[in-house]
């Protein structure tokens, strides 16, 4: 029954949820997952929301197990890391979704907020790091320069793709 899968999939979702039956409509939510993306989307969100980044990231690579080309379960899974703060880990599935998906607006911000991430983080290090020489110094800040180069081109795709949404990419810029 094809036609109105999807409905029954939401509304057999709901009956879960509204009977409290959290361990059902976990599982339930994982199976559907695979076909729908809002399902995923909130199976995701669900994980997050309860700190279960090993349950988020056990789903993420299901997804991408069944479907590598799928940028919601690339994007997820740099979600997860993300939110770990495993900025470099979590770059590549940003970029991954974005090579399938070049308009994915929330995988550019993502991108260029981990790129931030961890040149700020370097720079964080240099204030509390003794130094020998000036290039030794001048080196260290060099890698926070190259970080923040590597963000700008995805705050400028936002900038491009949501000219009336500055408050996306508009600061990060001129942070860069």
């Amino acid at each position: 029954y094809d036609k109105e899968a999807k409905t029954v999939r939401q509304l057999h979702l709901k009956a879960l949820e509204e009977s409290g039956d959290t361990a059902q409509w976990v599982t339930v939510s994982r199976q559907y997952g695979a076909e729908d993306e809002t399902t995923a989307q909130n199976l995701i969100a669900y994980y997050l929301k309860k700190n279960d980044n090993a349950g988020a990231l056990s789903f993420a690579e299901e997804l991408i197990a069944k479907n590598p080309n799928s940028t919601l379960a690339n994007y997820a899974k740099g979600v997860v890391f993300f939110g770990q703060k495993k900025y470099e880990e979590a770059l590549p599935f940003f970029v991954k979704a974005l090579e399938i998906d070049p308009e994915y607006t929330d995988a550019y911000y993502n991108a260029g907020v981990c790129c931030c991430n961890v040149g700020s983080g370097i720079n964080d290090k240099i204030s509390t790091m003794k130094f020998k020489t000036q290039a030794d110094y001048d080196k260290e800040i060099n890698k926070v320069k190259d970080w923040y180069r590597k963000a700008e081109p995805y705050f400028l795709k936002m900038r491009e793709l949501v000219p009336d949404e500055p408050n996306r990419w508009a600061y990060n810029l001129k942070q860069i």
